[in-house]
This record gives structure tokens, C-alpha cells and sequence, in this order.
């Protein structure tokens, strides 16, 4: 377990303390938990490209994983998806569903290839079946340990100043939130593999819209967050200004805490998802 995550299952076990057993920060603990376990036993992938052909796949504009690059253990992928269904379906109102899905996404590892599989290479677009959206967190949630793994193995190789992309450099995936740094650039960290990666200043990280007219940021109260939107594809971003921070942010951490502006934003008619962004 990194130090990382460590200090943000601590910093979340003090935040549930005294709330109640079913509030969603005990889920979290959980479900993080059950990731930094499995992370543990998950061995780094072995080189995967050389500099030479991840400058070329950024050139052409891919991430530098695709699917086939998977080095994965399908049967620990099932069984963490089936720790990770059994922590959800504890605080869903329809543990049934929960199982019945985890069950059918495991019913075999090539079964959870395939789906995997779907789930990584999607175009952006998010399920308007909830079944598949529950499918598609689920895979999300048991993935997220050797996506990691992998990112950990490629970010190095990711040419920050010449990617400036709406996707993860590493992965493909779309961000999920963003935060300034000191020097006022603007960072995107990704909702799949953790990746983070330098990006303008203005432009909406999803549709690419650019004109000023399209784009505005709200400042929470706090001064510390904001919340990006864009009119032309209706989605927003939540985002951390480190300048003005007054204690080193665990951005993990701060994606979850931040759900006031989740439901500004959605009160407002803006949605975000971290599916895929690009095509592989």
C-alpha cells in the first residue's frame, strides 16, 4: 500500500467517525481498502514499450496502454470484483442486483475478459441502462488496482509539454478531476488509473470546446475549489486550486469530498463520467 492511499483510508476513517453505518464515506473506506489489498498483490507489469514507440503512439494521438498491453490476473480481477460487489451490495437498496450483476460479469474469466474488454475500449458515452452502469462501476472499481499498477510502469514515459490531450495519456480514460498547481497550469487526474497530466488553462477537457462563451468556472466558497462547466456538452469537471490550499491535498481524497459540487453541478443541469475518451 502506497503512502498515498494509506493517508487518505486515515483521513477517511476520521471523517466517518460518528457518521452513521450506512453514510457513503464507510463505503468508500471499504471499497479502498479492498483496492490497496488487491493492489498489494499484483506484481508490476514487465516494460511494456520502449521510449521510441511511446513517443510514436503519442504522436499519433493514443494512449500508451492499450487493451492487449493488460498484463492481468483474470482470476484475481473476479475475485476482487466479488469483495468489492459484496461491499456495494451492503449499501444498496437492491443487493440482489448487485450480486446478480457481479455474478454474471464473473461467470467465467474469459466472461470477464470480454466484458473488460467492452468496458475499456467504449466510446465516451454513458449507459443509460442502469444495469450496465452498475456493471460498468463495478469492473471500474476491481480494475483499479492494476490499471494503477501499469500506470505506475508507463507514466514516465508520458511527454507532459506535448500531449495536452482531453484523455489519459496513460490509458485513455477521461478525467475526473483536475486541480492548479503552484505555478497556475492546470492538471487533469484520471478516473480510471489515477493518472495526472498537464492541460491548458481553458478549454473543456471532454468536448474541446475552447470559446470563451461556452465556458465558465464556479468558485466554491471555501476559495480553495472549483467547478468547471461547459454549455456546449453539458458537463462539468470539479477542480482543487493547490495555490490556495492550506494543507498538502490528497486528491483521491478531495474527489470525494467534494460532492456539494457533484450536486450544484447536477442541480444545474451539467453531468460528468469517467468513461473512456478516446478509442484504442
Amino acid at each position: 500500500m502506497t503512502g498515498e492511499t494509506q493517508d487518505v483510508l486515515d483521513r477517511l476513517a476520521e471523517r466517518a467517525a460518528g457518521q452513521p453505518p450506512e453514510a457513503p464515506l464507510h463505503l468508500y473506506c471499504k471499497v479502498l481498502a479492498a483496492q490497496a489489498q488487491a493492489e498489494e498483490l499484483i506484481a508490476p507489469p514487465p516494460p511494456l514499450l520502449s521510449a521510441a514507440e511511446a513517443r510514436d503512439r503519442s504522436d499519433r494521438g493514443q494512449p500508451l496502454l492499450s487493451f492487449a498491453d493488460l498484463r492481468i490476473d483474470w482470476r484475481l480481477v473476479r475475485s476482487t470484483l466479488e469483495t468489492i460487489g459484496a461491499i456495494v451490495a451492503q449499501f444498496d437498496g437492491a443487493p440482489g442486483e448487485v450480486s446478480r450483476v457481479v455474478t454474471e460479469l464473473g461467470s467465467s474469466e474469459e466472461a470477464l475478459a470480454r466484458a473488460t474488454k467492452s468496458w475499456f475500449e467504449a466510446p465516451a458515452q454513458p449507459s443509460a441502462d442502469e444495469t450496465a452502469a452498475l456493471g460498468d462501476l463495478l469492473l471500474q472499481a476491481a480494475l483499479k488496482p492494476f490499471l494503477v499498477r501499469h500506470r505506475d510502469a508507463l507514466i514516465g514515459l508520458v511527454d507532459q509539454e506535448r500531449w495536452r490531450r482531453p484523455a489519459c495519456p496513460v490509458c485513455g480514460g477521461a478525467p475526473d478531476f483536475a486541480f492548479i498547481n503552484q505555478d497556475g497550469t492546470r492538471w487533469l487526474l484520471c478516473g480510471r488509473c489515477e493518472a495526472r497530466w498537464l492541460f491548458q488553462r481553458v478549454g473543456c477537457p471532454y468536448c474541446g470546446a475552447a470559446h470563451p462563451d461556452d465556458l465558465a468556472f464556479f468558485a466554491h466558497p471555501d476559495g480553495v475549489h472549483r467547478l468547471y462547466v461547459c454549455e456546449q456538452c453539458r458537463r462539468y469537471l470539479k477542480a482543487i486550486d493547490l495555490r490556495q490550499a492550506r494543507e498538502a491535498a490528497l486528491l483521491p481524497l478531495e474527489r470525494l469530498m467534494t460532492a456539494d459540487l457533484d450536486l450544484l453541478a447536477s442541480e444545474m443541469g451539467y453531468a460528468q463520467f469517467a468513461e473512456p475518451a478516446v478509442r484504442h
